[in-house]
């Protein structure tokens, strides 16, 4: 099956219209129709239920969609890679959690850059499920993650535990002496998706049924909303340190509560340890 069929499938997924799917692909109704029809005629399942009020993706459709997706990202990956080597020496490709960026990777990026011009360096922001599963499929040379890596293509090296605090904006000095679990309830809480430790630890103090004022997994976004006085957040502590030395930022004391500490992973495609791009990066670092 060839690549503007799938990429049809994606696009429809996204916006289960046909006509709107038309328009983003510059194509005509007919021919998104005829590509979904050729393309569950060729898998013998049925991918999207279709009405006269609306498209809908079936059981089949959204199991096989992350598969297309990384397909096309795969596919538009190697052909940038091929055509690297002509302007450049090597290539680095990152994949990096937003929190870790923040806190470690974002000054690294501009030294890196001026250091080694002749190496050609993506970073990418993702989730530490999909980075792990780009690292494998050879995506990515280099991922930072908080999930242990169990896959034999790949390399992985602690390098230890983040901890978790409570912060907010220095106006908000409601609790001086420090905040108990049971006040938690009493705050305009904004919640960062910190990962799978965390989420447990929080859902023992809150229901599982419980709606935050604000719900994001990116920090840098919960971050801005705490400068604007927006509320308070659970933060990985190097992703604030910034704003903590400026005093834009100040950390709430928990009288009671003990957040988990997250540990936090570089992980290695094995095949590309030794590439020039891969070692330029271990050098400035300094791991071995």
């Amino acid at each position: 099956m060839d690549y503007d069929t799938y990429k049809t499938f994606i696009v429809l997924s996204e916006t289960l219209n046909f006509s709107r799917t038309a328009e983003k692909l510059n194509i005509v109704q007919s021919t998104v129709s005829n590509r979904i029809q050729e393309l569950e005629k060729y898998l013998g399942k049925t991918l999207f239920i279709r009405s006269n009020r609306k498209v809908e993706l079936t059981n089949a459709g959204k199991t096989f969609l992350p598969y297309v997706q990384r397909l096309i990202v795969i596919e538009r990956e190697g052909l940038k890679k091929l055509n690297i080597f002509s302007n450049y020496q090597d290539y680095l490709n990152i994949g990096v959690i937003d929190s870790i960026y923040r806190g470690s990777l974002a000054h690294l990026v501009p030294t890196y850059l001026v250091k080694f011009p002749a190496i050609s360096l993506k970073v990418m922001i993702n989730h530490s499920d999909q980075i792990l599963q780009l690292l494998t499929d050879g995506v990515l040379d280099v991922g930072y993650v908080q999930i242990k890596n169990k896959s034999p293509k790949l390399e992985s090296y602690l390098l230890g535990q983040q901890e978790i605090i409570l912060v907010t904006h220095p106006e908000h000095q409601k609790y001086p002496e420090g905040i108990s679990g049971k006040d938690l309830y009493q705050l305009r809480l904004l919640f960062a998706d910190l990962g799978d430790g965390f989420n447990e630890w929080i859902f023992n103090i809150f229901p599982r049924n419980y709606t935050f004022s604000f719900h994001i997994d990116q920090i840098s976004l919960i971050i801005e909303c705490l400068q604007a006085k927006l509320g308070f957040a659970f933060v990985v502590r190097s992703a604030v340190q910034r704003e903590l030395l400026k005093r834009e930022l100040v950390e709430v004391k928990l009288v009671d509560i003990h957040p988990p500490t997250i540990a936090s992973y570089m992980v290695i495609n094995k095949k590309r340890k030794k590439a020039p791009g891969v070692q330029r990066w271990l050098e400035l670092i300094g791991a071995p």
